[in-house]
Order: C-alpha cells, then structure tokens, then sequence
C-alpha cells in the first residue's frame, strides 16, 4: 500500500508539471523475463561482479552477454561497486529507485605503452571496435561522437561513432572506454540524487600516451522515469595524452507512450581534451512504445522501508522545488 501511494503522488507531481510523453522507438530487457534474485537487496551498499554474476550475496543471470539482476521492486539501492567484463542491467519488476553511485568509467592509462582498461562493457586497448589508432599521443576512441585526431606528423584518425542504445546496450571504445548500464522498472524508475560515471579513462601520459576513451553508454527505461535535480549522469570521453580526446557516449531514455519522462537532472556528453566542437558530442536520446512497462494497476511492487520510503519522499520535494522553481522563472 505504501508502494502504491508513492507511485501516485509520483505520477501526480509529473502530471502537475505537464509532461510530455518522448517520441516511439524499440523496447530494452523486459523485467518480468527474468527470475528474481532473492531476498530482495534493499538500500545500502553492495559489490557487483558482472563475470561472476553476483550482487552482494546474490546471483544474477547472464542474457545476451550481459550480467542481468532483477530486483522485485519498491525499494531503492545505494552505492554500486563494480567490477568484470561484461556490460550490467539492474532490473526492477515493479517501481525502483537509484539513491547512490555507481561506477561504471574505464581506467586512466598510468604508463606511455599502457591503454588503461575499459569499464564493464567498455573497450579496452587501441583496436576495439570504434577505437582510434595510436600515434603521436594516440588517437581518440568514438562512441556516440567521433574521438579527436592525435597530434604531430601523420595524425592518426579518432574513432567514429557507432551503436544505437535502443537496439543493444554497448559501452565506449578506445583506450578505457566507459561501461554499458541498463537500469530498468516495469512502473516507474527513478534517479534520486543518483550518480552514474560512464566516462571514459584518460590516456597514459608522455609523447606515446594513449587516446582517450569514448564515453560509455547509459540505457534508462520505465512506464514513467524520473530524474530530480541531485542526479548527474556521465557519459563524457576522457583526456588524450595530447588531442586525442575520446567522443562523447551515449545515453537512451525510454517511456511507455502513455508515461511520463520528467528530466531535471544533470547528464554530460561532452568529449576530452581536443574535442572542440559538436562532432564528438555524444547522445542523449529518448523514445516511448506502447510495450514500455506496465500501467500503475499492473504493478505488483514490494513494500519499500522506511528509510527508503523517506529517501522517495526527499527526491519527489526536490521535484517539486524544481516544478516551482520552472514556474516562478517563466512568469
């Protein structure tokens, strides 16, 4: 019951505001495929290992070479630490919520020969898929911009870009390409105060340093989604040793077409060093299908704690400050 307050007044603030519905595209993983993992995690702080498949103590399941944990829904997980290869998708049966960090950037280069390592799901090395060449400084990786050319004589030629997010989840290439992440609910998702690092890894220093990676790739979908002012999301390409700054990644939202998509957050695709103009920005996308979810009377959502319920309230006022805020501005 509980759960089901919340998701009213959710739904009520987003009516409030006037929110349009994005426009028709595909449809991601569909929670109510998956088993759940049990006991549902609530809040708090959990390890994540995508090779291993396990949440904590719990574990997932590997579909389409990406490492799936589908949670029952009405709570709200805290900070993520993850660790693997393979890309992640957190799904929610009924309303989720996101309250904490979760890292997913590729790692910096430390020495001139050493490309830094990829982020789950991300590319690692010179020649992954999207990648730049190396040369002088090396070239940037491109994802959902183009990475910038390397400096000096016979400059190398950043990554293009590549990948559609609402047709398959992939991260950025390049040196240290930033991770690929699904977060998903079948009633409404929310980012509250949410932090979710994507970036690409800079690369090495010194004159055969690498490029830097391309930001990684971001996939939020939900009957609803919403995303209050506290939360930054970022799919940003990191620094080259020179110029070859790593493009911009991509980020893909994705609402039923009867839902809501209310965005106050703060999401960078900018690319590194090097990129100066709109060619290496990445991509925020939206889209809506008649498939996204389920109506509010279909969710059978868990009765979220108290703590968490708490923290729902805290992000549903920041929306309403925002909602205020927005109206006082245009008056």
């Amino acid at each position: 019951m509980v759960s089901r307050r919340f998701a009213l007044a959710a739904l009520g603030v987003a009516a409030a505001l006037g929110l349009a519905p994005a426009t028709a595209g595909a449809v991601p993983f569909n929670p109510s495929d998956f088993d759940l993992i049990t006991p549902d995690p609530i809040g708090g702080n959990f390890s994540v290992d995508t090779d291993a498949l396990k949440f904590g103590g719990f574990t997932g399941e590997e579909r389409d070479g990406v490492a799936v944990f589908t949670l029952a829904g009405g709570s709200g997980l805290g900070n993520l630490t993850v660790t693997g290869d393979r890309p992640l998708a957190i799904l929610f049966q009924g309303i989720g919520g996101i309250l904490g960090t979760i890292d997913i950037g590729g790692g910096d280069g430390m020495d001139e020969p050493a490309p830094g390592f990829g982020g789950p799901g991300g590319g690692e090395g010179e020649n992954s898929i999207g990648g730049g060449i190396a040369n002088f400084g090396g070239a940037g990786g491109g994802f959902g911009g183009r990475g910038a050319n390397s400096g000096g004589i016979g400059t190398a030629q950043g990554g293009e870009p590549y990948g559609d997010l609402a047709l398959a989840l992939s991260g950025g290439s390049g040196g240290a390409g930033g991770g690929a992440l699904e977060i998903g609910a079948n009633g409404m998702l929310l980012l509250l105060g949410a932090i979710i690092d994507a970036s690409g890894g800079n690369g090495g220093p010194g004159l055969q340093g690498g490029g830097g990676g391309s930001g990684g790739g971001v996939l939020l979908h939900g009957f609803d989604v919403l995303i209050d002012p506290g939360t930054f999301i970022d799919v940003s390409g990191g620094d080259g040793s020179k110029f070859g700054g790593g493009g911009g990644g991509r980020v893909h939202v994705e609402t039923n077409s009867s839902g809501t998509l209310f965005n106050a957050g703060t999401i960078n695709t900018g690319g590194g060093f090097g990129c100066f103009d709109s060619l290496y920005e990445g991509v925020f996308s939206t889209a809506s299908s008649e498939q996204m979810g389920l109506a509010l009377a279909q969710v059978s959502a868990s009765v979220p704690e108290p703590g968490t319920a708490a923290m729902f309230g805290l992000g549903l006022a920041g929306v309403f400050a925002a909602g205020r805020r927005r109206r006082t501005a245009t008056r």
